[in-house]
């Protein structure tokens, strides 16, 4: 176990411990008993569709380089994905995760690398564009609160790093010191990665749907995250979520802890405080919201558990495959003929 995998281990644990040590554990336990199931159960339903939506959302990402993968394959890969979201470094972690299966599966490791990058170059952007339309329209309740420096900073930054990720120039002489490391060929994989990522701002049409989808997606994790405050009874409003929710996401990506421990239940405390919920509520909310994390990356434990090893092959040009490559892929369970 590394250094920095005990760091962030012992972040995680230090700031949930401290939370703990701050609120009443009864008024939790109260708060909790008090909840109405069926609210949560219907955020429980949009988690799980969110994941059906992202695969789609994928898919439509993948025409562009001729990699055509059934939907099914790639739902299952983002329910893998989430699974390991719960052990790897930040909760980006379960990327790597599904953008190595399909990797494995395609045999084109550079184009899907760069699939998954832009996916959440989508995502973010789709973030922030939620956060500011709704701005305007909850700017009584920010009043008094330090929110919009908050989402101005993030905002900014967001833009500087697509400009800097964007910029052809900058990017080749960034990915060039990479060949400081002698083996694996590591400075033309990254270009390679980099220049089929670039190749997207030709399929104008595919980021246009894919960023109509992610708005779709985050939109829905919002709701999921509002219907959890409902059935805990909290009286903030939906317009508060839709520009506090991108905020507390991008924060909880930070590599700083496991799987976002003690950074989100933080985040939660600190931004819904600002609306007068208790900070016991706050944290309630925010162990729940990750409960149905829960559930969805248990789903694809059991994916990965019950999914079994094929032969097979890379898909040609009209999605049929070719068998000459004799490449092993999981969780196949769910693409049988």
């Amino acid at each position: 176990m590394t250094l920095y995998r005990l760091l962030r281990i012992g972040i995680s644990i230090s700031l949930i411990t401290f939370l703990l040590s701050r609120e009443d554990i009864v008024e939790l336990a109260k708060a909790l008993k008090s909840a109405n199931l069926w609210w949560f159960l219907a955020a429980l339903l949009l988690a799980f569709s969110q994941v059906f939506i992202s695969a789609r959302r994928w898919q439509i990402m993948l025409s562009p380089k001729g990699m055509y993968v059934p939907l099914g394959l790639l739902t299952s890969f983002y329910f893998v994905g989430r699974f390991f979201n719960m052990f790897l470094p930040t909760v980006m972690g379960g990327d790597v995760m599904r953008g190595y299966e399909l990797a494995r599966f395609s045999q084109r490791a550079v184009d899907s690398a760069a699939t998954v990058l832009m996916e959440r170059i989508c995502g973010f952007l789709a973030l922030f564009v939620i956060c500011w339309i709704s701005l305007p329209f909850g700017l009584e309740r920010l009043e008094g609160t330090n929110i919009l420096p908050i989402v101005g900073g993030m905002s900014f930054a967001f833009l500087l790093s697509l400009a800097a990720l964007f910029n052809a120039r900058l990017m080749g002489k960034t990915l060039s010191l990479a060949r400081i490391v002698k083996r694996w060929s590591v400075e033309n994989k990254l270009k390679e990665t980099y220049n089929s990522l670039r190749s997207f701002t030709a399929s104008k049409r595919t980021l246009v749907n894919a960023f109509v989808i992610s708005l779709i997606i985050q939109l829905v994790g919002i709701a999921s995250t509002f219907l959890i405050s409902q059935a805990l009874h909290l009286n903030v409003s939906f317009i508060y979520f839709l520009t506090i929710m991108p905020i507390i996401w991008v924060i909880i990506m930070a590599p700083i802890s496991i799987a976002g421990f003690g950074v989100r239940e933080g985040a939660f405390v600190f931004f819904f405080m600002q609306q007068g919920v208790s900070p016991e509520n706050a944290l309630l909310l925010s162990l729940l919201w990750w409960s149905l994390s829960l559930v969805v990356a248990l789903a694809g434990g059991v994916i990965y558990g019950l999914g079994r090893y094929r032969r097979s092959g890379t898909l040609d040009a009209k999605g049929g495959e070719k068998h000459e490559n004799n490449l092993d892929y999981r969780w196949c369970w769910v693409y049988r003929e």
